[in-house]
């Protein structure tokens, strides 16, 4: 109970602060953007981004990528905007300087940010609630996929056709896999959270799975559908060790991060602390969930970057084997 009730606080000061950053861009652009005269017969949704350090890419991603869609949906222009507010895409010094978003992916309608801010026609949103959370939106735009209903999975997969990853990013990424593995490998990807996860459990979060329960599942997978390989996209560099132990490490094929955490750090705790890049964190992140999508079999614990991987590996062919580890969220026990 008392847990629950400091994350009812947090969540309420999270709100709070959000809603403050959130009318203070606004007053920022308004302030600096005052000949609107560009596209009058349009009406631009420009959707932007605030400074939640436990969101990742994906779950960044996955909540433009709803109101994206909304906005084509209602006969708005989306344009995404991660450069007037601190997120996890920029570097503390290039807010208001950068579009973190196009680091990366391009605009889902084809538009710039300059554009749309200069535009007579603009609404202003925040893809985390801030500024709209009472609001239509946050009752007309689905949060959570259902995996076991057809009509959700097409409107993800609708959703999904919206992230548009830059062609060099592409290209990159392309060859990344190209250089890991051959077209007679067989794969299984696996896709886990790291041991600040397990260690720290932080309330509402999907519960991880034990990383001997999954590695004993590899190993049967692999055998049982003929894989040679196995790649796990996972930064820890314990859980790392752990499997090229057990499973070889002539068989195991990592992303190039591999980091060690100390109990109550996050990873975006220690990104911060050593001054990784969020450009470099963000084009790993991405590079090994594409990676994952494009595996024979897959298993995996349960967030949004999962859910990416699904989608797009139905994009690319569909699984032949597919475990997702749902085990509920951190705190519901300790709640009933």
């Amino acid at each position: 109970m008392r847990r629950l009730l400091k994350k009812e606080i947090a969540d309420r000061m999270r709100v709070l602060t959000g809603k403050i950053e959130y009318h203070g861009m606004c007053c920022r652009i308004n302030k600096s953007e005052k000949n609107l005269k560009l596209n009058p017969d349009k009406i631009f949704y420009i959707i932007s981004g605030t400074h939640l350090k436990q969101r990742g890419l994906f779950g960044d991603i996955n909540a433009i990528m709803r109101y994206s869609n909304y906005a084509l949906a209602k006969g708005y222009i989306p344009v995404i905007d991660f450069k007037n507010m601190p997120n996890n895409m920029l570097e503390d010094d290039e807010v208001g300087k950068v579009n973190g978003w196009e680091s990366l992916f391009e605009q889902p309608a084809g538009f710039t940010l300059k554009e749309a801010l200069q535009s007579k026609n603009r609404i202003i949103k925040d893809c985390h609630g801030n500024g709209s959370q009472r609001e239509i939106e946050s009752r007309e735009v689905p949060w959570d996929i259902d995996w076991n209903d057809k009509k959700s999975i097409d409107y993800w997969m609708k959703v999904h056709e919206l992230i548009k990853i830059k062609k060099n990013i592409q290209e990159e990424i392309d060859q990344k896999y190209l250089s890991l593995f051959s077209k007679e490998d067989r794969i299984v990807g696996v896709k886990v959270r790291g041991t600040d996860y397990i260690l720290n459990k932080p309330f509402g979060h999907p519960i991880q799975p034990p990383i001997e329960d999954v590695i004993a599942l590899t190993r049967k997978i692999k055998r049982e559908y003929n894989c040679n390989k196995v790649f796990l996209g996972c930064e820890d560099k314990e859980i790392q060790e752990l499997f090229y132990k057990r499973l070889g490490k002539e068989n195991v094929i990592t992303g190039e991060i591999g980091i060690r955490l100390e109990k109550n750090e996050y990873l975006y705790d220690f990104y911060a602390e050593n001054k990784i890049s969020h450009y470099k964190n963000n084009l790993e992140y991405l590079t090994n969930t594409i990676i994952l999508s494009k595996c024979q079999c897959l298993i995996a614990s349960s967030n949004s970057a999962t859910n990416s991987i699904r989608l797009w590996g139905r994009k690319f062919g569909m699984f032949e084997y597919e475990f997702i580890y749902d085990l509920g969220l951190y705190g519901e026990e300790n709640d009933k």
